[in-house]
């Protein structure tokens, strides 16, 4: 007898999967069970779907290994996986990535309530993904006093432009780095606040779309008192409050009557 081939032509959409037995005989179908939207199946929320057999029915088919397939009127099919079966309900879901979302498609059949419902929805946003932006090269631009063409074409070698830059900072789920650590960075107005902690000061810069910015420090002194780096101190006429040494309070010659005077020890 010739060699010879055989081919199972399947019939049915309901026939999905076949035991590969020794001979033609031997190939038995497990049938899958089929549910139908009139709806797109990935518009979000939830939405009706009939089935050709009832919930006892279906329970049985997907007990002996059969599958769960859903298509609706625009030629889309879904096969599910992560099937719960019991004697009063049937779960299933799939989980797909699209437009940088985890999205997840979920068939609920419940028999006592006579629910037979499909939802689609976000399972996990692409905003719960964290987006890191290392800005490393705009801050040692900033720090070895570059131009402001410098910083700017630095900023759009990162963000394409200005604009891509204020967006990433107002997204929840964007971090600002280097390999010092993170940054604090938000936008105020129309300048980018960006600020930083170091062994001995605190740096503070702003940026505007032009690329001209201004780079400050906060020296730290004794771990709890701070000052302005560049910061002229200009004598206060008539302060609220003075304090100052009994040699320094002597010396002035008019006290003013508003102020509140505190004399410490010459020591």
């Amino acid at each position: 007898m010739p060699p010879f081939k055989v081919y199972k032509v399947m019939q049915d959409i309901n026939q999905q999967l076949y035991e590969n037995k020794s001979t033609p005989e031997g190939f038995i179908p497990v049938y899958g069970v089929v549910v139908t939207v009139s709806d797109d199946i990935y518009t979000y929320g939830e939405k009706e779907f009939t089935c050709d057999k009832t919930f006892d029915e279906v329970r049985e088919i997907l007990l002996k290994g059969g599958g769960i397939i859903a298509t609706d009127n625009y030629n889309n099919r879904i096969n599910f996986y992560e099937i719960i079966v019991n004697r009063e309900y049937i779960r299933c879901d799939v989980t797909y990535y699209y437009n940088n979302n985890i999205e997840k498609i979920i068939l609920s059949w419940d028999k006592n309530a006579g629910t037979k419902t499909i939802n689609t929805n976000t399972f996990i946003s692409k905003l719960s993904f964290i987006k890191s932006y290392n800005i490393g090269t705009i801050i040692t631009k900033i720090l070895n006093s570059a131009t402001e063409g410098e910083v700017l074409t630095a900023i759009n070698s990162i963000f394409t432009n200005f604009n891509g830059f204020t967006s990433a900072i107002n997204k929840p789920n964007s971090i600002f780095y280097d390999d010092n650590g993170k940054y604090n960075v938000r936008v105020s107005g129309s300048v980018v606040v960006i600020v930083w902690d170091a062994d001995t000061y605190i740096g503070h810069v702003t940026i505007d779309n032009t690329g001209a910015y201004t780079y400050n420090t906060i020296q730290v002194i004794d771990q709890t008192l701070y000052r302005l780096s560049a910061l002229t101190i200009e004598p206060i006429v008539n302060p609220k409050i003075w304090i100052g040494t009994a040699t320094q309070y002597a010396a002035i010659a008019e006290k003013d009557a508003n102020t509140t005077y505190i004399v410490k020890s010459d020591a």
